[in-house]
């Protein structure tokens, strides 16, 4: 007879309620202010400035972990050296885009995508502490998003956005959300059991490139 792990689960979470919910705060401040922030700039100059920040900001929130000296200068050069190309690359799109972008708005984006490279270096921080009180990838996985829904929905009931959908664009969205949402945070997970979160955010800091490369075949991309 197969034992149901549930209730283990439900200890575990009892147990430690203050790093789920601020596993879920972090996510959900770090989804929201990116959403925001794609309303006015575009995906790859938010992911150039969130993805800069965060390892900074994993680095800068970890400097009482380090036990050895060699570890951290290096650690903290790659992770200027990191954040100081992606704002260099965001700078050049900037004078460079094919569309002017409303200075006020950009700055307002930049700001919202600075907190939420802290917000996503809160969340690695967060998830490895899971990990070493003994929450495997799957239940943190279960854990994480709860907020992000409530609040998701509050948004939705708020401003009294239609979500009638059809049951083709459901699959699609289900689909994506599996492959880029739940796979990658699954992955990361089981990096992180084996890394730390300095290192796990440092090699996110690719995400800016492959989002560059995807947006190629946009039709309105402009080199």
């Amino acid at each position: 007879m197969q034992v149901s792990h549930a209730p283990g689960l439900f200890l575990k979470v009892k147990e430690n309620w203050k790093i789920i919910l601020t596993v879920n705060l972090s996510t959900a401040i770090d989804w929201i202010l990116i959403f925001i922030s794609l309303k006015y700039i575009s995906g790859s100059l938010v992911n150039c400035i969130v993805f800069g920040v965060a390892p900074l900001a994993t680095l800068l929130l970890t400097l009482k972990s380090y036990l050895s000296k060699k570890l951290i200068i290096k650690d903290i050069l790659v992770t200027l050296s990191i954040c100081v190309i992606l704002l260099i690359l965001s700078f050049i799109y900037y004078t460079h885009t094919a569309q002017p972008l409303d200075k006020t708005y950009l700055l307002i984006s930049i700001s919202l995508c600075t907190i939420s490279g802290f917000a996503t270096g809160v969340t690695v921080i967060t998830c490895k502490m899971l990990q070493r009180n003994n929450f495997n990838p799957l239940a943190i996985i279960k854990t994480r998003f709860i907020l992000l829904i409530i609040a998701s929905l509050a948004l939705i009931a708020y401003f009294n956005i239609d979500i009638s959908i059809s049951y083709k664009t459901l699959f699609l969205t289900m689909l994506l959300a599996t492959l880029f949402i739940i796979l990658p945070s699954f992955l990361l997970q089981k990096g992180l059991e084996t890394t730390s979160a300095v290192t796990a955010v440092i090699v996110s800091s690719s995400i800016p490139v492959i989002t560059y490369l995807f947006q190629i075949i946009d039709p309105r991309y402009h080199i």
